[in-house]
């Protein structure tokens, strides 16, 4: 249960006790009517709502909105869409912190406005709410890894930048070595194949271009092993053992939660290859659209941070490391060069606590790498 204040779209402040319950009430009553008549009027809806007390505006302003959109009349609905939006945005954080925590009211909204605004012919206002929708979608429980992460790297230009900067660059699912790394992408694909003829479908599809992921492991596999010294993720991921593996210590304030912005940290789920996985559906499941993974990938143990920030264009985004998250340790594969080992050291000389690893064959266990400590 709920009770506070919501200013209205007219400045009328309402009083309110609400709860997860009532949404779902207004949710059903509203379906139930639409389903019993083959065409219901105003006046239908109107005696239903009137059995609803003590609502936040927007809620009501919501409803209309939907029963607009269903007759046809893009006009009626966007204007009830747009009172309800400025309710909600004009609102303080406890606004925003009720709806996200009351039968998904929020996602919904966000989701209909999408679908609203593009059959009334606003392309970008489309486009935007579909972006507020992600944003809120991505805001699912996260997971704790503040003993630490590991990412292995192919030296370059660009993994040096990243130490140097103190940053983690992030990157489009389009950029990524399989084209299957995000189901989200190929969800879309079958959206268009669908759906395409829908004025929603390509703000919608559009919207899911501005999640960036960055891959890391966990430090020890499902079987308890360290994972720095699995040879298979030196091989693919740290340029054939000649790259390098950094240990990242996050704190808890790096995963961001932001009005257009969202960070999280997400465990893989790895999918039997064995059940066929079908994405010729309305829904997905969001933990499935971006962190599920055919399990031919398990030996990974993969973590993905995972980020939407759609105000900002690009394939490519660095995310400063915030005052707490540190580089821990770097471990240099054992083909690494000289001159790789000795570059990287001389980049993070004035982080002094770091520790330095080379990697090496242990010949007592021939198929597991060990670490043996750099001075």
């Amino acid at each position: 249960m709920s009770k506070g204040t919501v200013i209205g779209h007219d400045g009328t402040v309402y009083n309110y006790v609400f709860s997860s319950a009532s949404f779902s009430q207004i949710a059903k009553a509203y379906n139930d009517l639409m389903a019993s008549k083959s065409a219901c009027s105003a006046a239908d809806l109107e005696k239903v709502m009137s059995a609803f007390t003590d609502v936040p505006p927007f809620v009501t302003d919501f409803v209309w909105a939907k029963f607009y959109n269903a007759v046809g009349d893009y006009k009626q609905a966007i204007s009830y869409l747009d009172k309800c939006l400025t309710e909600i945005e004009s609102n303080d954080s406890n606004t925003i912190t009720f709806l996200m925590n009351n039968g998904g009211c929020d996602k919904t909204i966000y989701a209909t406005a999408g679908e609203i605004y593009a059959y009334g012919g606003f392309p970008e206002k489309s486009l935007r709410s579909y972006q507020d929708y992600e944003v809120l979608l991505l805001r699912l429980s996260s997971c704790d890894y503040s003993q630490g992460l590991l990412s292995f790297r192919k030296f370059s230009e660009h993994s040096l930048a990243d130490l140097i900067n103190n940053e983690i660059t992030v990157c489009s699912p389009r950029v990524m070595n399989d084209p299957y790394d995000t189901l989200l992408l190929k969800w879309g694909e079958s959206i268009k194949k669908r759906k395409g003829d829908k004025a929603f479908c390509e703000p919608e599809c559009q919207s899911f271009e501005s999640y960036r992921i960055r891959s890391f492991c966990e430090l020890k596999d499902d079987r308890g092993f360290d994972t720095v010294s699995n040879v298979l993720m030196w091989s693919h991921y740290a340029d054939e053992h000649k790259g390098f593996c950094i240990k990242y210590k996050f704190s808890k304030d790096f995963q961001r939660t932001e009005a257009r912005c969202t960070t999280r940290f997400k465990k893989i789920i790895y999918h039997d290859r064995s059940q066929p996985l079908d994405l010729m559906i309305d829904t997905m499941d969001t933990n499935k659209a971006l962190c599920m993974k055919l399990d031919d990938w398990k030996y990974e143990n993969e973590v993905r941070l995972i980020t939407y920030y759609p105000d900002v264009e690009g394939k490519y985004l660095p995310i400063r490391l915030d005052e707490d998250s540190f580089i821990e340790e770097i471990y240099f594969g054992y083909l690494c060069p000289e001159e790789t080992i000795k570059t990287v050291k001389n980049a993070l000389q004035d982080k002094p606590d770091i520790k330095y690893y080379k990697m090496d064959s242990d010949y007592t266990n021939i198929y597991s790498l060990k670490a043996t400590p750099l001075l």
